[in-house]
């Protein structure tokens, strides 16, 4: 019995004890917690960022763009674009380290300046962090690489110079990656521990060396962006590790070699992007199973060879730009079963041959660019009910233009320059401001169809008055009416000139005793506007551009006369 009383006494005791334990133990925790709430209290406080904050006693979680837990502990700080409260303001102003528990830090075109300071890395719960669009300065801090709960760290549109510290490998979760338009130099660290990452940005900055081989272990990777900056060497085969790449931009750099044969592996991508680099070789056919593919970009290098029949196959496409390579032999009718393709530019390149007529058959067609070619034979009139804007201008192509021309309002007579045996009308060309009528203009050269002539009498059918030419008259002889055909103005307009035979259109007299003479497309034109001792003449070799002056009135025997000359435009 006795030791019953005992064994229960005891008990108690311990029980007793227990409670009491727990008691100070909620206590304390609760002490810490206030403690926590209280120096956060205070780094807001100091931090100037909130003007009306004046006294501690008050929550921060009141203020705009905080966000608290149940405890009263900062969580989420959010200062979003055009807060002119925060101009010139400074991160280091805030102490870091009294926000244990924040897990999203986001602060997007405010006015920050200075650098990011050291004690962000003591943020070991951060998720979310955006400091995009600020002045930002000075080198990323190392301190960075202990962020290792981070997954998305936009940095992007600052002033941040220095190398990109290979520290931020250790972010394991990072799922984005935005460093783009700052001063970055330096080559790519290794980043092969970012098995989590889907976008890697750093466009527009100054890193160079190579792409490194590791590229190829972010597989989950679905953007790559290194565009415009100075990158070399080849594109790694690795790459074609990155399944799930989506969009691959890396135009602007210096990169050389050829194209792998393995981005054929690269089955969901949409956007490749490589111009404006030293890439050599054919176009790959392996590029051509990309089913997905929409915008192929690879103008500004120096690809050589056929285009692959294959590129027929890549039915999703909108944009085809293969401009400025050495690309030849003909342009492969394949191309014409790209019904959902928008632009196609294959200018300035050696490509020969007839252009295929089945081009005016793609529905979404917008804009053709063959300029600067060596195509030959006729302009198919299939395309020009088709493309609003087209230029076919610098080859060989022969014959008349077809018949249907009409021009979208933005294009240019450059459109057909520069080849030597075409003819025909074109309207619709681009009407000066000042000049408010349709115009039109003759394409000539060495082709007995387009031969110059005279009308026994008044052809208006493109004639149209301009005022922007004076007539002039002395006693005892009737003034002459002038006019140009339709489109001269817009003509100089198009083509970037400003003066028609030497002398501007507003200062050009034409006196009466007109004479005139124009070769039948020959090598050498002149016009002359003589008598009365003023005399303006033109002459030049032969070009691609014809229109024509149009006179009428009484020579000085009385008699009526209308006159049509064709003369050719150095352009």
């Amino acid at each position: 019995m006795a030791c019953s009383i005992f064994t229960l006494s005891v008990a108690l005791t311990w029980a007793s004890a227990f409670f009491s334990y727990g008691a100070d133990m909620e206590s304390i925790l609760l002490s810490a917690a206030e403690t926590v709430v209280e120096k956060e209290a205070k780094a807001v406080l100091q931090s100037g960022w909130w003007s009306d904050y004046t006294n501690t006693s008050t929550s921060p979680c009141d203020l705009p763009g905080i966000t608290c837990n149940h405890a009263g502990s900062v969580t989420n700080i959010s200062r979003l674009e055009n807060d002119n409260s925060l101009l010139g303001k400074k991160l280091e102003r805030f102490n870091w380290s009294s926000f244990p528990n924040l897990v999203h830090l986001q602060v997007i075109e405010a006015g920050l300046v200075g650098s990011i300071p050291t004690e962000i890395g003591r943020l070991s719960k951060l998720t979310y962090l955006d400091l995009s669009f600020n002045n930002l300065t000075g080198q990323l801090p190392l301190s960075l690489g202990n962020l290792s709960q981070l997954e998305v760290f936009y940095l992007s549109n600052n002033k941040i110079n220095g190398s990109i510290p290979p520290e931020l490998g250790n972010m394991k979760n990072l799922v984005e990656l935005s460093l783009d338009n700052n001063y970055f130099s330096g080559p790519i660290p290794s980043l092969k521990n970012l098995s989590q990452l889907e976008l890697l940005d750093a466009h527009f900055n100054e890193i160079y060396g190579s792409i490194p081989v590791h590229i190829g272990k972010l597989t989950k990777l679905n953007r790559l962006d290194l565009r415009h900056n100075m990158l070399s060497g080849s594109i790694p085969q690795e790459i074609s590790n990155l399944k799930n790449l989506e969009e691959l931009m890396l135009w602007n750099n210096s990169l050389n070699g050829s194209l792998p044969l393995e981005i054929g592996n690269l089955k969901k991508l949409s956007v490749v992007d490589l111009r404006l680099n030293n890439l050599t070789g054919p176009i790959v056919s392996s590029l051509c199973v990309l089913e997905n593919l929409k915008e192929l970009y690879l103008s500004h290098n120096g690809l050589n060879g056929w285009l692959p029949l294959q590129i027929g196959n890549l039915k999703s496409l909108t944009y085809l730009d293969l401009s400025f390579n050495k690309l030849n032999g003909n342009i492969p009718i394949e191309i014409c079963n790209l019904s959902n393709l928008g632009t196609l530019d294959l200018s300035h390149n050696s490509i020969g041959g007839n252009i295929p007529p089945q081009l005016g058959n793609l529905s979404e067609a917008g804009t053709l660019n063959l300029a600067y070619n060596n195509l030959t034979g006729h302009i198919p009139s299939s395309l020009i009910p088709v493309y609003h804007a087209i230029d076919l201008s610098y080859n060989s192509l022969q014959g008349p233009i077809p018949q249907n021309v009409n021009i979208a309002a933005y294009v240019s007579a450059k459109a057909f320059i520069g080849n030597k045996e075409l003819c025909g009308q074109v309207t619709g060309l681009i009407n000066s401001p000042a000049q408010h009528f349709n115009s039109s203009f003759n394409v000539c050269n060495m082709d007995e169809s387009c031969k110059a002539f005279e009308s026994g009498g008044q052809n208006s059918s493109m004639m149209q008055p301009f005022s922007g030419i004076n007539t002039t008259s002395e006693a005892g002889h009737p003034q002459r009416s002038t006019m140009l055909p339709v489109g001269m103005n817009s003509v100089r307009n198009g083509m970037d000139r400003n003066h028609f035979f030497g002398r501007d259109y507003n200062g050009f007299n034409i006196n009466p005793g007109v004479t005139s003479q124009a070769s039948s497309c020959g090598s050498t034109d002149k016009f002359s506007s003589s008598g009365y001792g003023n005399q303006q003449t033109y002459s030049g070799p032969n070009q691609a551009l014809v229109t024509g002056l149009h006179f009428s009135g009484q020579d000085e025997h009385h008699s009526n006369h209308s006159r049509m000359v064709q003369y050719k435009l150095v352009i």
